[in-house]
């Protein structure tokens, strides 16, 4: 119920004619833009749902689980956040992951909350799974925490469903794509050890070729590997 939730609260704020931007930080159910990113959308007029908001801005977050991408699902979330007040939205929503048990996910949901500074955080929880995230802001003045139930309405996704609904995502984005030709040497890309390693050998990339079963155009080795 999150994302309707968000798309709920989207529509009355641009009924009440706010510039209002909802940015989708759940990079493993992906509505706004495809898996493993996280999207900002600046809707012009009211809409049924996310999934039909093309994305203003995405942010490469590099997996569609979030456990061993914390800082990027977190950083990325502020990033967007951010572009979306410079584009002078007065209102941004912030639709978050369902990763709501242990120590992780109140680690990745803390960190958002500092980073994004929100006016209210919403606890939207069949019982009391979120508590735990939410404790620490019970005597806090900022931010204001409101505490919903989920909706009897609302339909847990089995893990078949969801794996199905990323392969329709991924294919939906990149239909009708281009096959272009990139000189990695031109193209840096962040937050990543590509070429910052020197060529592997060789016979370390005749060795992959036989581990993976296709040619290895290029290979790198770096201080952990």
């Amino acid at each position: 119920g999150k994302s309707t939730l968000a798309a709920a609260l989207a529509n009355e704020a641009i009924a009440a004619g706010r510039r209002t931007a909802i940015v989708d930080a759940d990079v493993g159910q992906s509505s706004i833009g495809p898996p493993a990113c996280v999207g900002v959308a600046i809707p012009r007029r009211g809409f049924a749902s996310l999934d039909d908001l093309p994305a203003d801005r995405i942010d490469f977050v590099g997996a569609c689980s979030p456990p061993a991408h914390l800082l990027q699902v977190a950083t990325s979330a502020a990033v967007l956040a951010t572009a979306a007040r410079s584009a002078g939205c007065e209102t941004i929503i912030i639709d978050t992951s369902g990763m709501v048990s242990g120590g992780l996910a109140r680690a990745l949901k803390v960190a958002k909350i500092r980073l994004l500074d929100p006016d209210i955080v919403i606890a939207l929880q069949s019982e009391d799974e979120v508590e735990h995230l939410v404790a620490a802001y019970r005597t806090r003045s900022r931010p204001r925490v409101l505490h919903l139930r989920t909706s009897r309405q609302a339909k847990l996704r089995s893990r078949e469903e969801r794996t199905a609904n990323r392969q329709r995502k991924f294919a939906a984005y990149l239909d009708g794509a281009e096959v272009v030709d990139v000189c990695w040497e031109e193209a840096p890309v962040e937050n990543s050890p590509w070429t910052s390693g020197e060529p592997a050998p060789g016979h370390i990339a005749a060795y992959a070729e036989e581990q993976i079963g296709c040619e290895v155009l290029y290979a790198e080795r770096q201080a952990d590997g």
